[in-house]
C-alpha cells in the first residue's frame, strides 16, 4: 500500500500507522509521500525499534502542510523542519530520541504559522537547557506549548518571544528550582494562562552513566543487555 499512496495526487489529508523494522517499506513510504504535493494534514505514527534519519532526509514536505505528526521515525530533528519549507505549519508533534534545545528550539521558534507546539524525546534526558536560547521574536503565533522529557523553563524564552503563548508544559529537576539555578518566572509571558510542570526523579549513579553514555552516542548497558538478548 505504501507504493499505492504516490497515486493519490489529490490528497488533502493522510494519517499512516505501521510497526516493523523494514527500511524498503520506508524508503517506498517517502517516495509516494513526495508525490502528494496537496497534503495539508500529515499524521504518521510508527512502532518499532530502528529509526529510519536517513532516509527522511531525502523528503521535501509539501508546501501547503498545516498539521504534521511525526512519532517513532528518526533519532533527531529532520533538517527540512524549517520556515523555509514550512512557512504554513500550524499543528506540530514530533518525537525524537534526542533534542539538542539550543539547536532544535531555536529552528522551531522561527516557523511564522506555528500555533501548537508537542516536542517528545524516547527517553528522559536531563541535560538542562541553557537561557535564552531563542530570539525575541520566536514563537509568534505559538498558543499551547509542550516539551516533554527534556529539562527546560520559562527562561529559555526571552521577554518578547512567545507573546500569544495561552499553556506551557515543561520538564524540570526539582532541586534545579529549589537552588535557584532554573529561573521559574513567567511575568515576561504576558498571555499565559495554564501551566503544567513534570518534576523528573533526581539523578543517581545509574542515570550519571546513562548521560555520559548518551553524551557520547554510545548504548546504555540496559541497551547494550538488550542488544545482546536479540
Amino acid at each position: 500500500i505504501e507504493k499505492e499512496l504516490g497515486q493519490l495526487i489529490e490528497l488533502r489529508v493522510l494519517q499512516l500507522e505501521w510497526t516493523g523494522d523494514d527500511d524498503s517499506v520506508c524508503s517506498s513510504l517517502v517516495v509516494s509521500l513526495g508525490n502528494l504535493r496537496k497534503l495539508q494534514s500529515l499524521i504518521i505514527f510508527r512502532q518499532g525499534g530502528l529509526r529510519f534519519d536517513v532516509i527522511w532526509d531525502s523528503w521535501v514536505p509539501p508546501p501547503h502542510l498545516r498539521t504534521f505528526e511525526f512519532v517513532g521515525c528518526t533519532l533527531t530533528m529532520p533538517k527540512w523542519i524549517n520556515s523555509s519549507v514550512l512557512p504554513l505549519l500550524s499543528i506540530l508533534r514530533i518525537e525524537v530520541k534526542r533534542v539538542q534545545p539550543e539547536v532544535d528550539i531555536q529552528i522551531l521558534g522561527k516557523l511564522p504559522a506555528l500555533r501548537f507546539l508537542y516536542l517528545e524525546t524516547t527517553k528522559v534526558q536531563y541535560t538542562r537547557a541553557e537561557s535564552f536560547i531563542v530570539g525575541a521574536d520566536a514563537f509568534p503565533c505559538l498558543r499551547e506549548c509542550y516539551l516533554y522529557y527534556f529539562q527546560t523553563g520559562p527562561s529559555i524564552f526571552p521577554r518578547g518571544a512567545m507573546p500569544r503563548l495561552e499553556v506551557l508544559y515543561f520538564f524540570a529537576r526539582a532541586l534545579h528550582i529549589a537552588g535557584g539555578e532554573l529561573d521559574v518566572g513567567m511575568d515576561h509571558l504576558p498571555s499565559l494562562r495554564r501551566v503544567m510542570v513534570s518534576l523528573c526523579p533526581e539523578k543517581d549513579d545509574i542515570i550519571d552513566k546513562i548521560d555520559e553514555a548518551a553524551a557520547m552516542d554510545l548504548p546504555t548497558e540496559w541497551e547494550q543487555e538488550e542488544e545482546e538478548r536479540r
